[in-house]
C-alpha cells in the first residue's frame, strides 16, 4: 500500500483494492507475530498503521474510482455477499453465489484462519485483548485516522507527553537491536533451481 504509485508505474491499467481494517486489532495480529512484523511497543505499532492506511487512501485519491476502491474489514466480514458484489462490479467481473464457496487453504501456516470460514466475529477484539493503557496510547497516536475511517474512539486521543512518545522510540530501537543480535538466525534466500 506505500508503493501504489510504483505499481502503477510498472502496471498502469492495475487496479487497487484497499482493505482497511480497525487499527486496535491489527496491532494484537501483529503482536502475535511481533518478531515477523518488528512490533515491539503500541505506539509504534499505531504509528506503523496510521502511515500505511493514510498513504494508501492518500494515494488513492488521485485515481479515478475505477482504478482504486476503498473497503473496511468490519464491513466484509459483516456482509460478504454485499462485499463481493461491490468487489465484482469494481474490477468489472460477473458475480455468482459460487463465490462465497470458496476452497480453504489446507496448510495454516502462520494464519491458521485461512484453514476456516469467514469469522464474522473476528473484530472488536481490542476490547478485550488490550489493556486500557495500550488503548489510550494507540487512540493517542492513530485516533484521528481511527475516526476518519469510521471507527469510534474510547479515550480523548490526546497525544501522550513527549518524553513518553521518546521512551516508547527507545524501546523500540532497543528491542529491535536486541532482536536482530540476539534472535534466532536466519537462512540466506537462495532460489530453488531444477536439477
Amino acid at each position: 500500500v506505500l508503493h501504489i504509485q510504483k505499481l502503477l508505474e510498472w502496471w498502469p491499467d492495475a487496479q487497487v483494492i484497499h482493505i482497511v481494517r480497525d487499527g486496535r486489532d491489527v496491532a494484537l495480529s501483529m503482536f502475535a507475530r511481533r518478531h515477523d512484523f518488528g512490533a515491539y511497543n503500541i505506539y509504534i505499532v499505531a504509528e506503523q498503521w496510521e502511515q500505511y492506511v493514510e498513504t494508501g487512501r492518500a494515494q488513492g485519491e488521485h485515481l479515478p474510482a475505477s482504478q482504486y476502491l476503498e473497503l473496511r474489514y468490519e464491513d466484509m466480514i459483516g456482509d460478504q455477499k454485499t462485499a463481493l458484489q461491490t468487489i465484482c462490479a469494481f474490477l468489472g467481473e460477473t458475480y455468482s453465489d459460487d463465490l462465497l464457496d470458496y476452497k480453504k487453504s489446507s496448510e495454516a501456516g502462520k494464519t491458521p484462519l485461512l484453514q476456516k470460514p469467514i469469522q464474522k466475529s473476528n473484530k472488536d477484539k481490542w476490547k478485550h485483548g488490550m489493556t486500557g493503557w495500550q488503548i489510550r496510547v494507540f487512540e493517542s497516536v492513530a485516533g484521528e485516522t481511527l475516526k476518519k475511517f469510521g471507527y469510534t474512539l474510547t479515550t480523548t486521543g490526546k497525544r501522550l507527553p513527549l518524553p513518553l512518545r521518546a521512551l516508547f522510540r527507545w524501546h523500540h530501537a532497543l528491542a529491535s537491536r536486541w532482536y536482530n543480535v540476539f534472535g534466532p538466525k536466519k537462512k540466506p534466500w537462495s532460489p530453488h533451481l531444477p536439477s
